[in-house]
């Protein structure tokens, strides 16, 4: 990510990174192929979406109170702050 405005933002950034990265160790292979598949879809072709939509179709829906609870604490500092984290370019 871009370097974050303030110490709040960075330690935000680093857990919404580290619940991202557990997320991914935890997952099944199924689960990384879909979330591999998801990212190819951004500029992909027709045949990356149908890929997408096969390994969509072996995951199991399920969530990470992590994630959760980080973007959570990313919000509420936005509303605060007005500061914004910007993705990996």
């Amino acid at each position: 990510m871009n370097e974050p405005a303030c110490t709040e933002c960075r330690a935000i950034a680093q857990e919404i990174l580290d619940a991202y990265r557990e997320a991914w160790d935890l997952g099944s292979e199924a689960f990384r192929e879909a979330w591999a598949a998801r990212n190819r879809l951004i500029g992909g072709t027709e045949q990356d979406v149908f890929r997408a939509e096969e390994a969509f179709a072996k995951v199991q829906p399920s969530s990470s109170a992590r994630i959760g609870d980080a973007l959570h604490r990313l919000l509420v500092h936005r509303a605060r702050t007005g500061h914004r984290l910007r993705g990996r370019r």
